[in-house]
């Protein structure tokens, strides 16, 4: 494991309590991992870019939250409150630089990155 993973992996079991195995995934300006639970459940781990502004989390956090509640069919992942009830929360990566980290719910398929 990375120092990179290992790093998000605490953080994830910090903020969530979840302990898992985080595998990199695809991303423009982020940083982007599945993550797989020791008790099998999946998700996705979203690390924004250091200086990512908090409204910009809030209105992905909006969106999805809209989607769900007018599309019930469409496949949108749930977002997963961290331990104290928020949508997100703010962490230092191993710069020392403020991350703003999201937690989805993980969906079958291929991501759009590895579609041909």
């Amino acid at each position: 494991m990375t120092e990179r993973n290992a790093h998000w992996t605490r953080t994830l079991h910090e903020a969530w309590g979840i302990e898992a195995t985080l595998d990199p995934l695809p991303g423009e300006f982020d940083l982007n991992f599945r993550v797989t639970a020791k008790d099998g459940r999946s998700f996705v781990l979203k690390v924004m870019r250091p200086n990512c502004e908090a409204g910009f989390v809030d209105l992905l956090c909006a969106a999805h939250a809209h989607v769900q509640a007018h599309e019930v069919d469409a496949p949108m992942p749930a977002i997963l409150p961290t331990r104290n009830g928020a949508q997100w929360c703010a962490r230092p990566d191993l710069e020392g630089e403020d991350r703003l980290l999201w937690l989805l719910a993980g969906l079958s398929g291929t991501a759009y990155a590895e579609f041909r």
